[in-house]
Parts: C-alpha cells; structure tokens; sequence
C-alpha cells in the first residue's frame, strides 16, 4: 500500500488497536492487527519503561504511517499496564 492509495494525509498516522504476538527483540515487538496482518513496533517514549512488562496478548495502540505500513510506534492502551497481576 503506498501513501496516494488511502485519503490520509501523509503527516497523520493511523491508529489501530493490535495485539502483542512476540517480543522480537527487547523493545522491539511484532504486533497482529485486526485484519491478520503483523507489523514490528516499539514502544512510544512515554511507554518505554511500562514496556518491560508487555507481554505476549496484550492489546495496544499502534500508530502506522501511510507511506510506511509495516512497523509503527506503540502505546498501552488505557486498563493495559503490562504487569502480571497473578
């Protein structure tokens, strides 16, 4: 998908809830969209010390560019702290 295929403009990202499949590397996770596609992310700035307790199915908000639709910044999503609470 290129950015001309979508009515967005190209400084503003798209955001969708994704799921947590896998930590590819610390800081690094591979998410699963809702349509069944995955991307890599990182965690936002104001996340990166909550990120250490992600985990595999955590729900979170990632932000896509339209000219870039295969990795994106990563948020928890509100009620998502990423710590175990069993």
């Amino acid at each position: 998908m290129r950015a001309g295929d979508i009515d967005v403009p190209a400084e503003d990202p798209i955001r969708i809830d994704g799921c947590i499949e896998d930590e590819v590397r610390p800081g690094i996770f591979q998410v699963r969209l809702p349509n069944g596609h995955r991307v890599i992310g990182h965690p936002i700035t104001a996340c990166r010390a909550m990120a250490k307790g992600w985990h595999a199915g955590m729900q979170v908000m990632v932000e896509l560019r339209p000219f870039d639709m295969t990795s994106g910044r990563l948020s928890a999503l509100p009620g998502e702290t990423g710590e175990n609470d069993s």
